[in-house]
């Protein structure tokens, strides 16, 4: 049995990497560029993206939009390529030092444990009713080894270093079915869009999110548009996600913005789930928002997965394949713990109170006072003073003194 598993960025941000769209753009806004140019084209996307409550499908289609925003000549063409660049270049700057603060040795115990049980029991938090048509498929395939393949939509490698470091330690996951003995194992590790360590691949999903007419030539299809990028990189991630896909039983997304930028891979879902009625696809929500897997809160995001999902896939292939798709938070029911939901970077501090810091500025200004010299005491009053010496007392027959000899 084969379960594919399409992680997105919010698993990145489940284990504290600051790797958003709000994360990124507010510092890539502060920072100035080598170009005179981009850094006057950068003050066009301050002017023009007010709104940075969105996710990098909305930001990419963003970018598509902000091309009506220069001339449709070579130059123009030339200034958008530059800004595309620094923009892909900073990205890749700010994720590498984010991805160097995950503590893979350090948590080598809760990643694997966490990674197991997900693997051995990937719908756990699913409602009941949905859980039940999961279970179908599960004991339908009870008797097989399960391969678990990953297909990365993220740019940073945490996920290739958590699956590294499972794989150090077991290299299967061994499970008893009545008198034998089966081997779960990890299959394959696809980056869709590249990583790191190359050059991530971002940008629209068709020429029509180009949204100036002159901009729509092969040029900057090769670099912009995400299909025909990813060809012109020389890499056959693609072909390789279609397949993983099309042998699956499962597919399960954790993290992922349902965006019109990634429109082909959705479609992709609605194409493998229509070829057979035993296939099932499971999305996970791991926004820390959705406490509860039943409250309100859930039940609308689910209502916005289902019209996204209509948007993208079409209402009649929608709808021929609703009774399959299911939608719920990571979080399982009955507990306080997420399905792969681990951190890897320590929590920051909390801020201090206000009585605390108001404590603190007292202790400051006292020091920053010149310090100011006490009064001499009063003398004693004549009540509390010593009695005076009697003046015909031998002095040289009080205790504690030696005689004094004459000269």
């Amino acid at each position: 049995m084969n379960v594919t598993w399409m992680i997105g960025n919010g698993f990145d941000l489940g284990v504290g990497l600051k790797t958003s769209y709000q994360d990124f753009l507010t510092g890539y806004l502060k920072k100035t560029a080598r170009s005179p140019q981009v850094n006057r084209d950068k003050g066009l996307i301050r002017k023009e993206w007010k709104n940075p409550e969105c996710n990098w499908s909305d930001m990419e289609l963003r970018l598509g939009h902000f091309t009506t925003q220069f001339p449709g000549d070579q130059g123009g063409l030339n200034r958008f390529n530059a800004l595309l660049e620094d923009l892909v270049n900073e990205l890749k700057a700010s994720f590498i030092l984010e991805e160097m603060k995950a503590q893979i040795n350090q948590n080598n115990n809760t990643i694997c444990d966490q990674f197991i049980q997900a693997l051995q029991s990937p719908h756990a938090s699913l409602p009941p009713t949905d859980r039940a048509a999961v279970d179908c498929i599960w004991r339908r395939h009870q008797c097989e080894s399960v391969i678990h393949h990953f297909i990365n939509f993220n740019y940073t490698n945490v996920l290739d270093n958590c699956l590294q470091c499972m794989r150090k330690r077991f290299s299967a996951i061994r499970r008893h079915v009545g008198r034998r003995v089966l081997y779960d194992r990890v299959g394959e590790l696809i980056h869709v869009h590249s990583d790191l360590r190359q050059s991530p691949i971002l940008g629209v999903d068709h020429f029509a999110q180009i949204m100036n007419p002159d901009f729509r030539d092969q040029a900057l299809a090769r670099a912009f548009v995400k299909p025909l990028a990813i060809i012109a990189a020389g890499l056959d991630t693609a072909d390789r996600t279609r397949q993983l896909i099309a042998d699956s039983q499962l597919v399960i997304t954790l993290g992922m913005s349902i965006g019109v930028t990634d429109s082909t891979w959705w479609l992709e879902l609605a194409r493998w789930l229509s070829r057979g009625q035993d296939r099932h696809l499971i999305i996970l929500e791991t926004n820390p928002s959705v406490n509860h897997p039943y409250n309100g809160r859930m039940q609308k995001r689910k209502a916005d997965i289902w019209c996204l999902l209509e948007t993208v896939m079409g209402r009649d292939v929608f709808w021929a394949v609703q009774q399959r798709i299911h939608i719920a938070s990571n979080l399982i029911p009955g507990t306080q713990n997420r399905l792969l939901g681990f951190r890897l970077v320590p929590e920051p501090p909390p801020p201090p109170s206000l009585g605390l810091l108001l404590k603190r500025l007292q202790t400051a200004i006292a020091w920053l006072q010149p310090s100011q010299k006490r009064p001499p005491a009063a003398p004693p009053a004549m009540d509390q003073r010593a009695p005076a010496p009697d003046p015909s007392a031998d002095q040289s027959s009080q205790p504690g003194q030696e005689p004094v000899s004459a000269g």
